[in-house]
């Protein structure tokens, strides 16, 4: 079950270079606003998972970054664990391993899958730089000086 804090999220083309849009994830499988068995939608045909055969988004999530705030919440209710991600960071990636329809050979022989792994990967808006539409706080540049400083926390609990 895949839970996040974003009313928004950055699309991208179909090289998964970001548009510069910024759109409501309401209407879309994208509103994960309320916990969403991940299953039911990484088969999608919107186009931005359809276009990466599972999840590769940047989500813009609520609230003022530099603040921090709830980004994310995973959980496994069969297993009984979860996983809380808390950021000051503007937006979070949602990306969903990427393997396709192929399996891979881990360490020691382990077989992975298509979704065996699920990444939230906390950040600031993609290509920022390249995008005056994109909100300018915090800065993606980096000066001499002026020391840039970010928090993210993963906290694990059984429940």
């Amino acid at each position: 079950m895949l839970q996040v804090f974003a009313d928004k999220y950055t699309p991208a083309d179909a090289d998964n270079l970001q548009t510069g849009q910024i759109l409501p994830v309401e209407g879309t499988p994208l509103d994960f606003r309320k916990a969403v068995r991940l299953g039911d939608v990484l088969h999608s045909r919107f186009p931005q998972i359809a276009m990466r055969e599972g999840l590769d988004v940047n989500m813009v999530i609520n609230g003022k970054p530099g603040t921090l705030r709830p980004a994310a919440r995973l959980s496994d209710p069969n297993a009984g664990i979860a996983l809380e991600v808390l950021t000051t960071q503007p937006c979070m990636q949602l990306y969903s391993d990427g393997i396709g329809r192929r399996t891979v050979i881990g360490k020691g022989g382990k077989i992975y899958r298509a979704f065996y792994a699920m990444s939230l990967e906390t950040q600031n808006y993609l290509d920022a730089v390249n995008h005056p539409e994109f909100p300018a706080t915090p800065s993606t540049i980096l000066v001499p000086g002026q020391p840039l400083h970010e928090v993210t926390i993963f906290r694990f609990s059984n429940g």
